[in-house]
């Protein structure tokens, strides 16, 4: 209820605040004077009931961890949602400094423009294009352990456009920006393709059940944990290995990722 004074007139408004506990439990008076001035009384005329709120709140959430380390075969699902990015983790931050790092460092030089244009505009669509393509893949072969493989390696393999880009960069050796355009939107192409696989398996095969929401909610959060470590040591690996040896390494980083996706547990 708002009560508004104006002038000496007062009105009363009820209204439905989006917030429950204030639609059930509070008091709001706003009184306007004469200089128009608001001041704003809140009284909460039912504090025990309030309390009984709270811990039912407390209790379904308890209730949803417990619940969601009850399912079958957890451990196996969350370590396939965790390592499904191991090796893309090591390339977000490290492929565009790479395409922007001087030549003499063995990058490719591209300025911030030619950099937005390949990131921005060209890969952008192709990975728009790339992501509805997964999904009419996976709509029409279903999540199985075989069409899992395929997505993990179509996430992993084009990694091995930077290593190609990483040969061929130095000093000395320009090469145009088609080629790179076309070799980092093939990546680009990859991963969004492939990761239509890690959001499908999160919600088919782990997040049904009561709490279903919530426990995708846990799932995205752990996958996007892995990138945490990786995007760490990303920069101090490339710094001490250089750019040549270290997208080496960031397609053996891929192996986790596909051995995560053949071994992932299917209970549904």
């Amino acid at each position: 209820s708002i009560l508004v004074q104006n002038d000496g007139k007062a009105e009363v408004y009820q209204f439905t605040p989006p917030v429950f506990i204030i639609r059930d439990f509070v008091n709001i008076f706003i009184v306007m004077d004469k200089n128009n001035i608001l001041s704003l009384d809140i009284s909460v005329y039912d504090v025990t009931l309030l309390v009984h709120i709270f811990q039912a709140i407390q209790h379904t959430f308890t209730d949803s961890i417990l619940d969601f380390f009850r399912k079958e075969k957890i451990w196996g699902m969350l370590m396939f949602v965790f390592l499904y990015r191991s090796s893309e983790g090591l390339l977000l931050v490290e492929g565009p400094l790479f395409l922007q790092a001087s030549t003499a460092v063995g990058g490719l030089g591209l300025s911030l423009k030619q950099k937005g244009l390949i990131d921005g505009t060209v890969s952008t669509l192709a990975s728009l294009g790339a992501g509805l393509l997964g999904g009419v893949f996976m709509a029409k072969y279903g999540l199985k352990r075989n069409t899992l493989i395929f997505m993990a390696l179509c996430l992993n393999l084009p990694h091995i456009t930077f290593v190609i880009l990483a040969q061929l960069a130095g000093p000395g050796h320009t090469l145009s920006l088609w080629t790179i355009s076309a070799l980092v939107t093939i990546e680009k192409f990859g991963y969004s393709f492939g990761m239509v696989a890690n959001m499908l398996y999160m919600m088919q095969q782990i997040s049904p059940g009561k709490y279903s929401m919530t426990h995708y909610a846990f799932c995205t959060a752990l996958m996007n944990l892995m990138l945490v470590p990786t995007q760490m040591i990303s920069g101090p690996l490339a710094d001490y290995f250089g750019y040549k040896l270290y997208f080496i390494i960031v397609m053996f980083a891929a192996i986790p990722s596909i051995l995560a996706a053949w071994f992932a547990p299917f209970t549904r």
